[in-house]
């Protein structure tokens, strides 16, 4: 038996109500009709075909969200048109009336402390056919995570992703999703509004956003920590990713510490390493070794001092072809009495310091000078324009601020109308409702630029500033 996937498995929570969206197990499932009109109190069906349905299957007659719905469970194998069932039927049902086969008819519900934590058991109630939603009231926890899966008493399918007791903020994309699915007409889980469309359509309406221009909301500060001997960091140390690594006017400031520096251009910064050799180190450099490898030694002096690490050592011998330098005091002065890792940058000439200056290029972050073993660990505190988060689940949060959820509930009801009509997305009324929106917005959201007090609208092709108080 397949199992229904966790993205196809909607669960809500109201009021400590806790109800599972039933349409999920009809997903894929063998369909028959019926042949003849049955009448309650019967214990058998004649339908138009009997090849995929066998002894003790599950069985769902008419459907869910219909009054006369119905289980039951097939006893005995079909023969000819006719199955035979483990109990009477409750209701009347016409001929043509859906006859589906099903994995489970019951709902476990279930509870956590927290979304990674163990689950107990709540109730297992068998589904309620007749409306959309299983429902249970958990009249003891007012706080935790709700799951649900559904079960045949042996069987399971995988678990519902947790909502919190709470239930989910406006902000989450659960609560998008059933505004927007309220609004036209349809409910979440339909053929049109599935859980992996409605998040695919929130993931989509974030990069429309995020494309239209840089906003205020993806201004974000995030941290690179020093590393001794080292001068160029890749940004994609930042948490969260930058939204644009080669743009250097995404960045707008950098702290050493508590200590602003000062940005320049990748011109002015490789000024500062004119003439300045610089290479790896191959392998971990211990106290009194003699000689260490580089990566590459053609551009260092034949003999002379370099910095390694926290060592300021002397060497007499410069092997280019192996990257050795050697002839390196075993102890006192120019020797080396700290241990160095593989990998740290080693520099002729250019003495390790507390950096001024700094610069974007090429998606790293480089500064004047390598860091001083004495600052190393000492963070770069970075402020650029972010990428949103990703959306992945029904119970996400939007990392939007305000006015655009109303906007993403826009487009939204594009999206469901294009699967609707079978045109696409552009062709939707909607979805110039949405870009007529954001717009909107956009006219009225200053950019804050470079870390100024000062902001900065667009209004058509002319370019005008005002001053923030803040």
């Amino acid at each position: 038996m397949s199992k229904i996937q966790t993205k196809n498995l909607i669960l809500k929570v109201e009021n400590y109500k806790l109800l599972a969206f039933n349409s999920s197990i009809l997903d894929f499932q063998e369909i028959a009709n019926l042949t003849a009109d049955v009448l309650s109190g019967t214990s058998s069906l004649t339908i138009d075909n009997i090849n995929n349905f066998s002894n003790t299957d599950l069985i769902l007659i008419e459907g869910i969200n219909i009054p006369k719905a119905e289980l039951n469970i097939i006893n005995g194998a079909p023969s000819g048109s006719t199955i035979t069932l483990t109990t009477a039927l409750k209701f009347n049902h016409s001929t043509n009336i859906r006859v589906y086969k099903i994995p489970y008819n019951k709902v476990e519900f279930a509870r956590a402390t927290t979304i990674n934590g163990v689950k107990t058991t709540l109730e297992t109630v068998n589904i309620m056919v007749d409306r959309s939603w299983t429902e249970y009231q958990d009249d003891v926890n007012s706080t935790g995570f709700a799951f649900f899966r559904f079960t045949d008493g042996v069987n399971y399918s995988e678990w519902s992703e947790g909502i919190s007791y709470q239930g989910n903020e406006f902000r989450t994309v659960e609560q998008l999703s059933y505004n927007a699915c309220l609004d036209m007409g349809v409910e979440v889980g339909d053929t049109n509004a599935t859980q992996e469309q409605l998040i695919n359509d929130v993931r989509n309406a974030q990069s429309q956003i995020q494309q239209k221009r840089e906003w205020g909301f993806e201004e974000v500060e995030g941290v690179i920590t020093s590393k001794v001997n080292e001068f160029e960091y890749s940004l994609n140390l930042l948490n969260p990713l930058p939204k644009n690594l080669f743009n250097g006017n995404s960045f707008f400031r950098v702290l050493f510490g508590t200590i602003p520096l000062t940005k320049i251009s990748s011109q002015e910064m490789d000024k500062y390493f004119v003439d300045k050799p610089y290479s790896k180190l191959v392998n971990d450099v211990n106290i009194g070794d003699t000689f260490i490898t580089l990566e590459n030694t053609a551009e260092f002096d034949e003999q002379g001092t370099a910095y390694v690490g926290g060592n300021l050592i002397s060497f007499t011998n410069n092997d280019t072809s192996t990257g050795i330098l050697s002839g390196i005091p075993a102890t006192g002065t120019g020797s080396i009495e700290i241990l160095t890792l593989e990998d740290t940058n080693v520099f002729q000439d250019l003495q390790p310091n507390r950096p001024y200056f700094y610069c974007i290029d090429n998606g790293k972050l480089k500064v004047n000078c390598p860091i001083d073993i004495n600052l190393e660990g000492i963070e770069f505190k970075v402020k650029y324009i972010g990428q949103i988060t990703e959306i992945n689940s029904f119970a996400d949060t939007v990392f939007l601020p305000n006015p655009y959820y109303s906007v993403i509930q826009t487009f939204i009801k594009a999206c469901i109308e294009a699967r609707v009509k079978s045109t696409s997305l552009i062709g939707t009324g909607h979805y110039e409702e949405f870009k007529i929106s954001l717009a909107e917005i956009s006219k009225q959201t200053p950019i804050k630029m470079k870390d100024s007090k000062k902001s900065y609208y667009f209004r058509r092709n002319n370019f005008r500033s005002r001053i923030n108080s803040t």
